[in-house]
């Protein structure tokens, strides 16, 4: 098995375990304050996942769609490789009420150079469905880790 692979295939298995957004909480604008709220009528929808009926589904492959697009982008930073350093990078963005990423910024720092590729990772990510509570489209936020192990 090829280092590249190798290197994949164990970023895929921390990621797929610890995928969770730690942080999932929709917001909505009155006009004194913003109100946040635990349980999401409907949650944002990856590209491809509409296909399912099922919510419980439709989450299951909003999960997995997410860790792929991270697998796919995934490029450990030469110098970070070459220096030996690893760590968790958490990043914390918003999928707004028109299913665009915003905000994203990294929650807690690993290193510079790691912090770096993972907003890189979540900046390429694609447009959602946006998530909705009482049939109206709002804002959601996330954070999640984003693990980087050499071999």
């Amino acid at each position: 098995m090829n280092s590249t692979l190798l290197l994949k295939s164990v970023f895929f298995l921390f990621i797929s375990t610890l995928f969770i957004p730690i942080s999932s909480f929709a917001q909505e604008q009155t006009q004194s304050d913003t109100i946040n709220f635990l349980v999401v009528e409907e949650k944002p929808i990856f590209k491809g996942c509409e296909r399912y009926e099922d919510s419980d589904e439709r989450y299951d492959c909003f999960i997995e769609s997410m860790t792929n697009h991270l697998i796919k982008k995934f490029k450990y930073p030469k110098k970070a490789k070459i220096q030996g350093i690893q760590g968790r990078v958490f990043v914390s963005f918003i999928i707004n009420e028109k299913g665009k990423v915003k905000n994203i910024e990294v929650a807690k720092s690993a290193h510079p150079l790691l912090d770096k590729e993972a907003v890189r990772i979540i900046k390429k990510l694609k447009k959602f469905t946006p998530a909705k509570q009482k049939g109206e489209p709002i804002a959601i936020s996330f954070t999640i880790p984003i693990n980087f192990r050499l071999q």
